[in-house]
């Protein structure tokens, strides 16, 4: 086996040399790897983080709508009554006038 490695080069130092450079190269990929690693890594923190202030701006968005939405319930509901309390002192109006023509 030895000696299978050996006729490939043709010295000690010739294979050395291509061994640091493999080596070399190895690292160089290595170092790579881990920068777009890191970067990836930090893109996912920055997306992760955007993603939580949306949901929680979504989450602000639907409480403002149904609190609009209970408002506008509540001013229906007020409306009704003022409609009902309007007819009501209209039917008093004209049973006055009734009443007082007769009066008369």
């Amino acid at each position: 086996m030895k000696q299978g490695r050996l006729a490939r080069y043709s010295s000690k130092a010739e294979r050395d040399k291509f061994l640091k450079k493999e080596i070399s190269s190895i690292e160089t990929y290595q170092e790579t790897q881990q920068r777009n690693l890191e970067e990836t890594e930090a893109e996912l923190n920055s997306a992760q983080e955007q993603l939580a202030k949306a949901e929680t701006r979504a989450e602000e968005v639907e409480k403002n709508i149904e609190d609009r939405r209970e408002r506008m319930r509540s001013m229906g509901d007020e409306i009704t009554a003022l409609k009902n309390e309007q007819a009501k002192l209209q039917d008093q109006r004209r049973y006055f006038r009734l009443t007082r023509q007769f009066t008369l």
